[in-house]
């Protein structure tokens, strides 16, 4: 409201001392009273005001209305008009210029609405064509072809929305909008993201809602809200984080339904990628069981592969023919252990350079001495921290087992050397930050061979003794002694066993022994000599096997091959959607097959896993694929199956908050759909001797048996037998 600046003096010489009509405009209405009584009319009440002289001071105020249904508050014309008396010539001019600045407001608001509601009717046409069409507003289609019109929408060039008076006028109008309207005004004042991912959840709700069947039964149980949005959710890159029994197979199973019965694709544009042979044939038995009434043999139409079997006919498409597989691929683990055992054994009879290389290794280098300030013989644990970690693989020397946990915020790694020699790496009760020194003696020194001098021999070059073939004094007298006493104990089964998995891990890591050895030889290398030494047995081991394969591959070459395959002829392959089941056990080589796959094929991707449950580092699973899923596959849906039927709320509580205490983990919380009544889920009963443990242990059997009486109830029992020491 604008004050009236006319003096009251001179008002009230001038005008009759008798009550009159008052007039106010503000930007909300304008405003008549008198008597204490007033009466408030909208702009569309009121077409116009204006100001008539009556004498040289005085002036009356006009107001036109638009019909004549106020006649009964005061006398209104034949022509819908309202004459007030009175005015002063500044106070009525003042309220003729005050409706009129209003009423323009009012009119380019009205005009401003006017335009975001076609705007809007042009949004709405085109998200409604994109998800009939796609099913989803993706991420893609968000950035092509949403964000364009959200980048066009009408200019507000008077910033009437920045007015406090024009939002208290939209606020009070509201309800009379109509719904398009308050749609229109709600999307007009939100971004792009946030309008799609609204207009996603509304159309999503209403066809979950609107086919409950659907989702009632093409499960042997109807499947649950979080199971339903997880398959009604088609952006272009999601992660299902489930927990463990909460139904990611029925998930993967509905999705696929879903895709193929709803026409979004057809079955033969769906790839399921899982781990391992037995999930494969669990997945493809679930498909034909549960839809094979309505797409016969959907099993074989739908391709269902694991990494390696796809890796495989990525070649045949690619060359024109299989690739010939190495023969030891085609047996049981135990097998291809002793298949590659067998290998080392040879390699150790034929090759002297092997044998000392090894000796080195083990002998000399597993107890990497030097000399500290105080003359004491101490074992240095910084280097083998730096190869274990950088190098991002899970072991890297012989004598060693290494174990990894969590303390607040600290990573602490126990490394258990020879025997009964150990080392801490981390904070430990020594308070010690990188390394706890085990001390030897120089009696212990001399129980090595040619070592009684070890720290001075390392100091003076013992880098060049591992990097050349030609080995001097005294290491050339070995071979003899090495072939009769490494041959009589478990040496060459642990060396296999761990060149093994670490020929496995590199691979599945992406590191050539070139790779490796280049990182450990850079100039500023903090690298040990034990970890060189170990490298370069790997790099002979490595040029020996690829030689003794002749022409074979194993399971990580299929990967590296199919992808080098895609990356060279750049094709497009049939599929639109890619699911991949156990997305906890992602090695870095197959991230990089699925990423190749992707980057020439315009798939979408729905990764299904749990990182509460990745147990496979040994094999190379690498967990941050998961965890950090965007930096391998760009922006994607975070969605979480948190309802398990597996266990009761207690136990589900006591594994939750345990494996929360690792930050890295994605956080869920698991809630039980069943209730069991386990008030006490885990419990720790501690005993003298054996004797009464087993009776401890009997009669808490007993108990649970009692207390879950009417249910049903299944006891695995796990038993650690020790040796006990007199």
């Amino acid at each position: 409201m604008t004050e009236i600046k006319d003096s009251q003096e001179t008002k009230d010489k001038l005008l009759p001392q008798e009550a009159r009509w008052e007039l106010k405009i503000s930007i909300l209405n304008i405003t008549l009273s008198k008597n204490k009584k007033s009466y408030s009319y909208s702009y569309k009440d009121i077409i116009a005001i204006d100001k008539i002289k009556e004498n040289k001071d005085l002036y009356s105020v006009k107001l036109t209305f638009s019909n004549n249904k106020y006649s009964q508050i005061f006398a209104v014309n034949e022509n819908n008009n309202v004459i007030l008396k009175n005015f002063l010539s500044k106070e009525a001019t003042n309220l003729v210029n005050l409706f009129k600045k209003y009423q323009n407001k009012i009119n380019k608001l009205k005009e401003l609405i006017l335009n975001i509601l076609e705007w809007h009717n042009g949004l709405i046409k085109t998200s409604d064509i994109i998800f009939k069409r796609l099913g989803f507003l993706s991420f893609s289609t968000q950035e092509q072809e949403i964000k364009p019109i959200f980048e066009h929408k009408p200019q507000d060039k008077d910033n009437l929305f920045a007015d406090k008076d024009i939002k208290k006028l939209l606020e009070l109008t509201q309800k009379d909008f109509s719904k398009n309207q308050k749609h229109a005004l709600n999307a007009y004042n939100q971004d792009y993201k946030k309008f799609c991912k609204l207009y996603n959840e509304y159309f999503t709700s209403q066809i979950i809602n609107n086919n409950k069947l659907f989702f009632d039964k093409i499960e042997k149980s109807p499947l649950t809200g979080e199971q339903c949005r997880a398959v009604v959710n088609l952006n272009d890159r999601v992660l299902l984080n489930a927990s463990a029994g909460s139904g990611k197979t029925s998930t993967l199973i509905a999705k696929v339904a879903y895709l193929t019965m709803f026409n979004i694709c057809n079955p033969d544009e769906i790839l399921i990628l899982s781990f391992n042979a037995k999930t494969v044939e669990e997945i493809s038995a679930r498909l034909n069981t549960r839809l094979g009434n309505f797409i016969p043999n959907i099993a074989n139409i739908v391709k269902v592969k694991t990494f390696h079997a796809f890796g495989r006919e990525l070649i045949h498409y690619f060359t024109g023919k299989y690739p010939h597989v190495a023969p030891y691929l085609n047996s049981n683990d135990a097998a291809q252990s002793t298949y590659f055992k067998n290998f080392i054994d040879s390699l150790y009879d034929a090759s002297a350079i092997f044998r000392r290389r090894l000796f080195i290794f083990k002998e000399v280098l597993n107890n990497y001495l030097y000399v500290d300030e105080e003359h004491n013989l101490t074992l240095h644990a910084k280097a083998i921290e730096k190869i274990f970690y950088t190098l991002n693989l899970n072991q890297t020397m012989y004598g060693s087992s290494i174990k990894s946990f969590q303390q607040d915020d600290k990573k602490i790694h126990v490394i258990n050397l020879i025997e009964d020699k150990v080392i801490v790496l981390g904070t430990t009760k020594y308070k010690t930050t990188k390394t706890v020194l085990a001390y030897f003696t120089t009696e212990e020194c001399k129980n090595f061979l040619y070592l009684k001098k070890l720290p001075q021999l390392i100091r003076k070059g013992f880098q060049d003794l591992i990097q050349k073939d030609s080995l001097t004094h005294p290491l050339q007298l070995l071979d003899k002694y090495l072939l009769k006493r490494f041959k009589k104990n478990d040496l060459l089964d642990q060396f296999s066993s761990l060149m093994q998995t670490f020929f496995c891990l590199s691979k599945n890591s992406l590191k050539s022994p070139t790779l490796l050895l280049n990182l450990v030889n850079k100039h500023d290398s903090e690298f040990s000599l034990r970890d060189k030494s170990f490298l370069y047995l790997f790099k002979f081991f490595y040029e020996k096997w690829v030689k003794h394969l002749n022409g074979n591959i194993d399971f990580e070459d299929m990967l590296h091959l199919s992808t080098n395959l895609i990356e060279q002829n750049k094709i497009i392959l049939p599929f639109k959607y890619i699911l991949i089941d156990e997305c906890q056990d992602f090695s870095l080589s197959r991230a990089r097959l699925v990423q190749t796959v992707l980057k020439y094929t315009p798939a979408k991707l729905f990764a299904v896993g749990d990182d509460w449950q990745s147990i496979n580092r040994f094999s190379g699973s690498e967990l941050t694929i998961m965890t950090e899923f965007e930096k391998y596959f760009g922006k994607f849906d975070l969605l979480k199956l948190e309802q398990t039927f597996r266990c009761s709320q207690d136990l589900c509580n006591i594994s939750s908050n345990f494996i929360q205490k690792n930050h890295i983990q994605l956080k869920k919380n698991v809630k039980a759909v069943n209730n069991y009544n386990e008030k006490t889920p885990v419990k720790i009963i501690e005993q003298n001797n054996p004797l009464e443990s087993k009776y401890a242990l009997r009669k808490t059997i007993e108990k649970i048996i009692q207390d879950h009486s009417n249910q049903p109830l299944s006891i695995f029992y796990l038993d650690v037998i020790t040796k006990i020491k007199n």
